[in-house]
Parts: structure tokens; C-alpha cells; sequence
């Protein structure tokens, strides 16, 4: 092999290549962009594009890793019931929410939201039912209370 076989032509254009993922990296990816995009502009209003792009990864993987939209939309929900179960939402009302309750929170009021949507239907009232039972269905709405006075809140702070 001659010296010139590792050389890199000047004059070619540069090609960058995405790094190489750990397997379930890119569903990861898809879900945490998923709960962000969902709780912002809700089922109907957020598209598969507009997760990818903010999960950075190619938009053909959505459905390599989802079959639809609606079942991200509910692997977002067991995710964000997953990460609720570990908190205590008893104090809610009192303190002001984290970065994280935020985004759960959001995401919550649009499986409210979406709860009679017959695609959703019966996945949401379980999601529900199962978040209910977790916390406590004050708690939940205690939730929701929340994360709507937080976006009213940050509503009148950007006015």
C-alpha cells in the first residue's frame, strides 16, 4: 500500500458521519424528544419529523422502532408514568415545579387531553388508571394543577 492510499483529496467535499449508537439508543432518543414534543404541541399537533429532529436521529427510525405515532405516543406515556413513579407529588401545590415535572407534567395534561381520542382511548385510560393508583388521583390532578399554573405562569412572564 503506497503512502497516497491514506491521503485525503483537498478538493473533495467533506462528508460527515453521524456516531455509531448503542443498540436502543436511538428509541431512547425518540422517546425523551417524544415526551417534550407531545407535551408541547400535543398528539394531533406534533409529528414524527419534528421528534426526530430534536432526537437527532433519521426520521425513517420512528417507525424502525415504532410501528405508529400513536404507539410512541403511549411508550412516552409508560415512560413518563415510569419516572413519576418515582417521585412524590403530594407537595406539588406548595413548590415550584422541576425541570422534569415540567415535562412529565405536560405530557400528562395531553394524555388528559387525548383520553377519548379513539386511537388512544383505552391505552390512556390505563395509563391513567395505573397513575391513579400509583399517587393517589388528587395527587394527579395536583399534577395537572401544577403544570397549568406553571405554563399560565410563564405565559404572563413572556408577555
Amino acid at each position: 500500500m503506497s503512502s497516497h492510499d491514506n491521503d485525503v483529496d483537498p478538493a473533495a467535499p467533506s462528508v460527515s458521519r453521524r456516531v455509531r449508537r448503542r443498540p436502543g439508543e436511538n428509541r431512547a432518543r425518540l422517546i425523551e424528544a417524544g415526551l417534550f414534543v407531545f407535551g408541547r404541541q400535543g398528539f394531533h399537533g406534533a409529528s414524527t419529523s419534528a421528534i426526530a429532529s430534536l432526537a437527532d436521529v433519521p426520521q425513517p427510525h420512528v417507525y424502525a422502532s415504532f410501528s405508529t405515532k400513536q404507539a410512541l405516543f403511549i411508550e412516552c406515556g409508560n415512560e413518563a408514568a415510569q419516572r413519576l413513579a418515582a417521585r412524590d407529588l403530594s407537595a406539588l401545590l406548595t413548590q415550584p415545579l422541576d425541570e422534569e415535572l415540567r415535562l412529565l407534567g405536560a405530557f400528562v395534561l395531553q394524555c388528559l387531553a387525548n383520553v377519548y381520542d379513539p386511537k388512544l382511548k383505552l391505552e390512556l385510560e390505563d395509563l391513567l388508571s395505573r397513575l391513579s393508583a400509583a399517587h393517589g388521583q388528587e395527587n394527579v390532578a395536583n399534577l395537572a394543577t401544577a403544570t397549568t399554573r406553571d405554563l399560565l405562569g410563564a405565559l404572563a412572564d413572556d408577555s
